[in-house]
């Protein structure tokens, strides 16, 4: 290249990166954002420690991402944790590049990088206060760290790899898994190479990496009685204060196995075919199609490393990417799920686009490089975000166009609710980032506790004792979706609650099917049994 070109080239890539960050300053209306990591990043701050909650199951997740949200939210908010989970796909890239140079020239390893920058999820995730990019690099230097040990066998690389495996961990329940894929890649590399010491970094690998998660293992114990909550692993009894139980535990760990086809219709081909469909079908938003992007460039992966001569250590990264893929096609098959392989699989790709010299395959490469960014950039572009950045657009008009009706209910809420008193979201989404009173909901399943009680009781007045034990004063209701007849109750229960609605509470805002109703609790006098208690609601 000449270097004109070369500098072309260098401001082309700056300009993608500053177009990447200026999507940090939108405001955040992601959907795991607003209903545990910026919730819990907040309340980990403002309780300087592990924050409770007896509804949002979010929270008993590991907590190492959101705790350092926490520490730059005093100085900088929500930018501060996007920015930090932005600058964490920079560090990746960079190890990326860091750890290809030591195969490939410094072009093709920065054409490895870039292919990393540039896949669809990517691009998305760096722009957005998520914990998956830091879950990433933990594995990425764990992965790198494995390589060194098994090249010189020096004990600081066994606690390297434990403490990256262990970060892990205490990024995302996942890492546990990482943590048996670890152990699993040493035991192969160990028969491969005859190796007939004793093993002491199976030892020294679980027992460090289990010590760095330990302190969220303790907390959810003491908190929830479950150490891995809201998981039912072992049979404890979970702490009755907790909106939660064994039969939703079951339930959401069977939904987590529902990614890549229409629910109810899972089969062993979807399970077979999807190391490949991921690449070419993938949705965002659709959990049906793995909810991600990461574009069809990635399965180029074998035919450009068939029948190359390959070092050890390009035969190692293989290997494990066959198990990664292997562990993932059975467990959560979800884009997000597949990132923490990428940075290996675009060093692969890297290294096997430096062994051919045909330049037809250079030129397909750089066309689904270029692809994906513009399947990129189109994604992020569907935001509109051009008005906002240039002041022609509020923080509140840009929340009210991207988030609807659920931003302007949940103002709406905001201003009405009391300090006394306490929303219950029905089918709401649980949004509850932009939620500033009390509240209390069912995650993951959203109305599981309207349903239950619905289903044991026979007259319209026996709901009185279910929101007064709950200390519920209002409801905010998505009322179409409840009427729904494939989700919504069925008919006897959506006769009787109804008729709740319609005796027992009024109409404070509506807007379409979403309605703000307060309880009429002076009508709990009347219900024979049951006495108003004072309601003193706590943030849930």
């Amino acid at each position: 290249m000449t270097k004109k070109s070369d500098i072309l080239l260098w401001l082309a890539g700056a300009g993608f990166l500053l177009l990447l960050f200026g999507f940090i300053f939108l405001p955040p209306i992601s959907t795991d954002e607003l209903i545990y990591h910026l919730p819990l990043a907040s309340s980990i701050f403002q309780h300087k420690g592990f924050p409770f909650s007896a509804d949002n199951i979010y929270f008993y997740f590991p907590q190492l991402g959101e705790s350092l949200f926490s520490l730059i939210y005093p100085l900088f908010g929500v930018l501060g944790a996007k920015a930090i989970h932005f600058l964490c796909g920079l560090a990746i890239a960079a190890a990326i590049y860091r750890f290809s140079r030591k195969y490939l020239a410094p072009g093709q390893a920065v054409l490895s990088a870039v292919i990393f920058l540039t896949a669809p999820s990517i691009m998305e995730l760096m722009t957005l206060a998520y914990v998956d990019l830091f879950y990433t690099l933990f594995t990425f230097l764990a992965v790198v760290s494995m390589l060194k040990y098994f090249e010189n066998g020096r004990m600081r690389w066994i606690f390297a790899i434990s403490l990256m495996v262990g970060g892990a961990m205490a990024t995302k329940y996942t890492g546990f898994q990482l943590l048996i894929l670890a152990t699993i890649f040493i035991l192969i590399e160990r028969l491969i190479g005859k190796r007939k010491n004793f093993p002491f970094e199976l030892v020294i690998l679980p027992v460090v990496s289990i010590a760095v998660v330990s302190p969220y293992l303790i907390r959810n114990y003491f908190l929830t009685g479950w150490p891995f909550f809201p998981f039912d692993f072992g049979g404890l009894p979970l702490k009755p204060e907790i909106n939660w139980d064994p039969e939703r535990a079951r339930f959401y760990l069977g939904w987590l196995g529902t990614f890549g086809a229409p629910i109810g219709q899972e089969s062993i081909w979807h399970t077979v075919l999807a190391p490949i469909l991921i690449f070419i079908q993938g949705k965002f938003d659709d959990q049906r199609y793995y909810e991600g992007v990461l574009g069809p460039v990635f399965l180029l992966i074998p035919f450009l490393l068939y029948k190359k001569k390959l070092s050890r250590e390009i035969k190692l990264l293989g290997l494990f990417t066959i198990l990664y893929f292997y562990y993932w096609a059975f467990t959560t098959m979800q884009v997000r799920f597949l990132v923490p392989i990428l940075p290996v699989m675009c060093v692969l790709l890297g290294y096997g686009l430096s062994q051919t010299k045909s330049k037809i395959i250079r030129f397909v490469v750089y066309g689904l490089i270029a692809f994906n960014c513009l399947t990129g950039v189109r994604a992020l572009w569907a935001a509109e975000p051009l008005n906002f950045w240039l002041g022609k657009e509020s923080r509140e008009a840009y929340l009210s166009r991207r988030l609807g009706v659920y931003f302007e209910m949940y103002r709406q809420t905001n201003k009405i609710v009391g300090p006394n008193d306490k929303v219950y979201l029905v089918n709401t989404k649980n949004y509850v980032y932009y939620l500033n009173c009390n509240w209390t909901a069912d995650f993951v399943f959203e109305r599981w506790r309207l349903d239950k009680r619905l289903k044991e009781i026979e007259k319209p007045e026996q709901l009185f004792q279910f929101f007064e034990a709950n200390k519920m004063t209002h409801l905010l209701i998505d009322e179409q979706f409840i009427a729904d007849p494939k989700f919504g109750l069925e008919v006897r229960e959506l006769a009787i609650f109804q008729t709740f609605l319609s005796k027992y509470t009024d109409i404070l805002v509506q807007k379409g099917a979403f309605v703000l109703r307060r309880i009429k609790t002076n009508q709990y006098n009347g219900v024979p049994g049951f006495a108003l208690t004072e309601n003193r609601a706590k943030t849930s």
